[in-house]
């Protein structure tokens, strides 16, 4: 009787340690995912800022972007080589369509567009600092087409807000009650008040508001 107890015991008290060895590999698994979901979300913000970097260099010399050919900026490098799946498509970490556009009114922009961004990703783009020195090449931003533009102290800025065009607004060229830019001419951008939820920097509450809890978040940068 004694032995059966003891046999009876060992059994109980190896089911008991095969348990703490499952609970700890399932909690390895989950952490090591979270981990590496956490590292894939940095390197997409870390795409964001080399792809820009790169394209801006490229085209410093000439002060303006005319056109965007995929296969050259691929073939000189401009691309960082782990957004490249073919020769004619580059993606993001999380394998969503890269785009790169000519401004269409002035070729002193362009805008890049991430797609089919999961929402923790849309939350740390939307976040990135881009102010350097003061400045910054980022003009206006925009998630899921809600547009964040940089504060402007008058009626509409020339050089340091967000105006784009040659000639004067058309029309009423003070803000409306919610904040957003008043209508003008369509060659404009106009500067906010600094307490409009769409003043840059992106404030994280309307950050959080206007990620959607999906994978088909779109984020589009503007930039000089």
């Amino acid at each position: 009787m004694r032995r059966s107890n003891q046999i009876g015991s060992s059994m109980i008290e190896a089911l008991g340690v095969l348990s703490i060895v499952a609970i700890l590999a399932v909690s390895s698994i989950k952490m090591i995912g979270g981990l590496f979901s956490q590292y894939k979300i940095s390197s997409t913000a870390s795409q964001i800022k080399e792809l820009q970097k790169n394209i801006t260099s490229r085209y410093d010399v000439w002060g303006e972007y005319n056109t965007f050919d995929i296969d050259d900026l691929i073939s000189e490098k401009v691309i960082p080589s782990d957004m490249i799946v073919d020769k004619n498509k580059i993606v993001h970490n999380f394998g969503g369509k890269v785009e790169i556009k000519k401004f269409p009114r002035n070729n002193l922009y362009y805008s890049i567009i991430f797609n089919d961004v999961p929402y923790e990703s849309c939350v740390e783009l939307a976040t990135v600092n881009w102010i350097i020195n003061q400045g910054s090449n980022l003009k206006t931003f925009s998630i899921n087409k809600y547009e964040f533009f940089w504060p402007c102290k008058g009626p509409y800025c020339i050089d340091d807000g967000v105006r784009i065009g040659t000639s004067p607004p058309k029309g009423d060229e003070e803000e409306k009650e919610d904040g957003t830019p008043s209508e003008g001419d369509a060659n404009f951008l106009f500067g906010i008040s600094e307490k409009s939820k769409n003043a840059l920097p992106a404030k994280i509450k309307t950050i959080i508001t206007k990620c959607k809890d999906d994978n088909k978040n779109t984020i589009e940068w503007l930039f000089q």
